[in-house]
């Protein structure tokens, strides 16, 4: 019988962010970053500050990492990603919530942070982000938002 201690138990975690887009024209373009800790292409997310709340905390980051402001969220629709990594000696259980917003504002990176950032279609996200569960929520986000007029683009 193999025993388990609480060392091999994963360390839990939990981060909030926001799913940056903008519409042009009839086409959606997601701001992506590519994140200097693990040089990875993702979504702005981060940790919550005591007494935040989700949208709180990815509100900040998304401001902090990339100076965009949100203009109002899209659909009340969340997406999870959840994975595990290894990381200081250590194996980490993260869930990441993501919020769909149409954002506003001038990019302005956090160089601590974040390598670079930029807009790309929507309809090819998938094809520069790094791992396979933002690719998935790329994907399935193009897939609700094509066929939303731009009328539609209204607040949650």
């Amino acid at each position: 019988m193999q025993v388990c201690s609480l060392v091999d138990m994963p360390h839990k975690e939990q981060s909030f962010g926001i799913i940056p887009l903008r519409r042009v024209g009839e086409a959606w373009e997601i701001f992506l970053v590519v994140h200097r800790h693990g040089l990875h292409v993702g979504f702005p997310k981060g940790h919550a500050d005591l007494g935040e709340d989700e949208i709180l905390t990815a509100t900040r980051e998304l401001k902090e990492e990339t100076g965009l402001s949100v203009q109002h969220r899209l659909q009340e629709e969340v997406y999870t990603d959840s994975y595990t990594l290894y990381r200081d000696d250590q194996l980490t259980h993260k869930t990441v919530r993501y919020f769909p917003c149409l954002v506003e504002g001038s990019p302005s990176l956090q160089k601590e942070e974040i390598l670079f950032g930029g807009w790309y279609p929507l309809s090819h996200a998938y094809l520069v982000l790094t791992f396979e569960g933002v690719q998935r929520i790329a994907k399935a986000l193009y897939h609700k938002l094509r066929a939303m007029p731009p009328s539609s683009c209204n607040a949650v």
